[in-house]
């Protein structure tokens, strides 16, 4: 990498934007429903269930190397040597194959579930798969058999010190439960929904009976967790879009590293806002974290200190699979952003870049070092170069040729009257329900904001597809005051969930108000803090500051304007 590349990364660690680049390589594929990597960390193994076969991707040459037909529709993969686990889509059924001639040495069923995630040891043991319900099963092929263990978890990665030792990842959930408030009216009964976090777990025993040996209950919050282990099994991860809880209830934004030891012991977090992944170098003590999509962050294990920070190009896609890993024997970064699958250079110094190659062999050269400047379009037709011969399973959608004249939030909109000033940084104005056609992202969990420290009941976490101007939004939520009784507080909004900005105030006068319009409120963000800024999710939190009684919240959606 050239002295100037590697200074402008390094630069980017201190600055508040990242810098943008360019891939090594980018191509365009069919729709994933699984990868792997080679133990090499040359070879990226991708499914494509609809069309019955594997892809293979050099990160070396930048290449599809080939491709294996199956009798099959593969979806999780696993890897062992010259053998591949594979599921069938939307089944519980598990298939062993043959890496050379695609032919299938071997099939268990586990009755009644969906396979979520496999996995197993590079040489020895049982392979395991984790369903979408939560049960974990040990797959021995040699035995014909598929044993379903005492381990719980969606997610599952094997030790690779010992095969009899696993880290499963439990999703959250939501959980109905009955809340009693007194108002004037007596006491009212009503059904709320409370969040419930992602859990990491550490197991070790063999057959049915597994030891649980530790466990993180609050390892992260929100939708699309993945379970990430290091190659040396001294790390572990479980990132989500939600960020992660602490133990006074706290949200935060970032992934939350631990020791892989006992998992009670964190090392810290990776700041970030929208986590989707994270990624352990097999031999150097480094990571790369993704947010909102296109952004990297490498840093240092086991300090976590922030080594540089660079975005690559957001892409058109119509679905989101997440898969993340260190490529191009160990200087490279490999992703996929939907139908598009994009290899970085990761910012090494001649020393570590000396230790891939002592580890791996001959090295690929290194990419020309360009970066994109900040007014460049990066997207097709821009700087990124689009494989021709990789077509998506299905054209990105065209956006609309114009904006309908109403919707539901701007036909409320005021103007802001002359020789008026404005009561807070942002405008609130009575609002309708939102158009479907203009949500952005939703958070519909029911919760409540009233005395007491802030909790998943009265926080919110919205994702988006792709990064949205701020400014060209709006916040649209359904509250009403318990029992109509006085409630004032404050709306705080994060596009990071670290730093929160006070955006607008709720009071006892404007619950009543909003009363009239079936309780819906709307802040529009077009001023204020987070004017001008972009984000592929926003956080948002209730703060209760006064009043006879809290602020009960039923949905809290982010639209367009």
């Amino acid at each position: 990498m050239s002295s100037f590349f590697a200074l402008a990364l390094s630069l980017a660690a201190l600055a508040a934007d990242p810098v943008p680049v360019q891939p090594c390589f980018h191509a365009r594929i069919p729709k994933v429903g699984g990868w792997a990597i080679t133990p090499d960390y040359v070879t990226v193994v991708l499914s494509h269930p609809a069309e019955a076969k594997l892809a293979f991707f050099d990160t070396v040459t930048g290449k599809e190397a080939r491709s294996l037909d199956l009798e099959f529709k593969p979806e999780r993969l696993a890897l062992r040597k010259d053998e591949l686990f594979a599921s069938q889509a939307n089944s519980g059924q598990v298939f062993r194959v043959s890496l050379k001639s695609g032919e299938v040495t071997g099939k268990l069923t586990v009755s009644g579930e969906v396979v979520n995630a496999l996995a197993c040891h590079e040489s020895s043991g049982p392979v395991y798969a984790a369903t979408k319900s939560g049960a974990v099963y040990a797959l021995d092929f040699a035995a014909n058999s598929a044993t379903k263990t005492t381990a719980r978890g969606n997610h599952v990665a094997v030790d690779p010190s010992q095969h009899d030792v696993i880290y499963t990842g439990a999703d959250g959930q939501l959980k109905d439960v009955v809340e009693i408030s007194r108002g004037a009216g007596g006491f009212a009964a009503r059904a709320v929904t409370q969040i419930i976090p992602n859990v990491l777990m550490k197991y070790s025993g063999s057959g049915k009976a597994m030891k649980r040996l530790s466990a993180s209950t609050m390892a992260s919050v929100g939708l699309e967790a993945v379970l990430d282990l290091s190659p040396n099994g001294k790390f572990a991860a479980l990132p989500a879009r939600g960020g992660w809880m602490s133990d006074d209830d706290r949200l935060h934004g970032g992934i939350l590293v631990f020791d892989a030891k006992d998992l009670t012991t964190h090392l810290g977090e990776v700041e970030m806002g929208a986590c989707i992944n994270v990624a352990f170098h097999p031999i150097l003590k480094l990571g790369v974290a993704l947010g909102d999509n296109v952004v990297f962050k490498v840093f240092r294990l086991p300090s976590m200190a922030q080594r540089a920070t660079f975005a690559g190009p957001r892409l058109p896609h119509t679905y989101w699979f997440n898969a993340m890993t260190v490529a191009g024997k160990g200087t490279r970064i490999a992703y996929l952003q939907g139908e598009n699958f994009l290899v970085f250079d990761l910012p090494l110094d001649d020393q570590e870049r000396s230790q891939c190659e002592k580890a791996y062999g001959d090295l690929p050269a290194k990419a020309p070092p360009v970066v994109v400047a900040k007014d460049e379009p990066t997207k097709p037709g821009g700087p990124i170069k689009i494989d021709a011969r990789m077509k998506p399973t299905q054209p990105p959608p065209a956006p609309p040729t114009s904006k309908p004249t109403e919707t539901p939030v701007a036909k409320k909109r005021e103007a802001p009257r002359k020789g008026t000033k404005s009561t807070g940084p942002l405008r609130s104005v009575a609002a309708a329900k939102p158009d479907p056609a203009d949500v952005i992202g939703s958070d519909v969990h029911a919760g409540k904001a009233g005395r007491g420290r802030t909790t998943a009941a009265n926080s919110y976490a919205i994702s988006a597809k792709e990064t949205t101007k701020i400014d060209r939004t709006a916040v649209v939520f359904q509250a009403s005051m318990a029992g109509m009784n006085s409630s004032n507080g404050d709306v705080m909004a994060s596009v990071d969930g670290a730093e929160w900005i006070r955006i607008q105030s709720w009071t006892t006068e404007g619950c009543k108000a909003a009363a009239a319009h079936e309780n819906w409120h709307v802040v529009l963000l077009d001023r204020g803090p987070l004017a001008g800024r972009e984000t592929g999710q926003l956080h948002l939190r209730f703060d209760f500051k006064r009043g006879a009684d809290h602020l009960a919240i039923q949905q809290v959606h982010w639209v367009q304007r």
